[in-house]
């Protein structure tokens, strides 16, 4: 007789192996599985470090607006102190104008004054820094007015006598009186 021997010992060893082997799982899966991992990680991580620099900027932009408001708050009183500088200045050269440190107004006064006719009345002279002056005055009538700008019109100490207005009005004692302005320019060659 032949015997068989049958090892079972194999068999069950591969039977138990199979109940309790871990399945296979394809290693592309695995790799798939892996790399959408990390792609999360890393959109995480960018997204902190985005949202990280983004408030830093925020921070930076409002430190440099208020530098801004600040700086704009220094520009305005710059341009402040410049405007009060150029009124002195201009002050200034109005004062030596007036004062005679550039124009001998003593002789100017004596020419003008003899310009005047009798019937005429300075009420109001506004000089400015640029030569230029306005008279405004009264009279009794038009004739008065056209002798007078006539007058200046032909002195060598100005250069330029335009009448600005001319009006007939009643004055308080009941008589007819004329107001006048007359825009002028010095000759500042002549004066000096």
């Amino acid at each position: 007789m032949t015997t068989i021997s049958i090892n079972l010992l194999g068999f069950e060893e591969k039977e138990r192996a199979r109940r309790y082997a871990k399945p296979k799982v394809d290693q592309s899966l695995i790799l798939a599985v892996l790399f959408i991992i990390i792609a999360v990680a890393l959109n995480f991580l960018g997204s902190v470090v985005i949202t990280s620099l983004k408030t830093g900027e925020e921070t930076r932009k409002t430190v440099l607006q208020e530098d801004i408001k600040k700086l704009d708050a220094k520009l305005q009183e710059l341009k402040d102190l410049e405007a009060k500088r150029d009124a002195l200045i201009r002050e200034q050269k109005i004062l030596e104008f007036v004062t005679g440190k550039t124009y001998k107004w003593s002789v100017f006064l004596e020419e003008f004054r003899g310009l005047f006719p009798d019937n005429v009345w300075i009420a109001n002279l506004k000089i400015n820094e640029d030569f230029s002056f306005s008279l405004e005055g009264t009279t009794l009538d038009h004739k008065s007015v056209a002798l007078f700008l006539t007058s200046l019109q032909n002195s060598p100490y100005l250069t330029r006598a335009v009448l600005e207005s001319s009006i007939k009005q009643a004055s308080k004692n009941g008589e007819t009186m004329v107001r006048f302005k007359i825009n002028c320019n010095l000759n500042p060659e002549v004066g000096k």
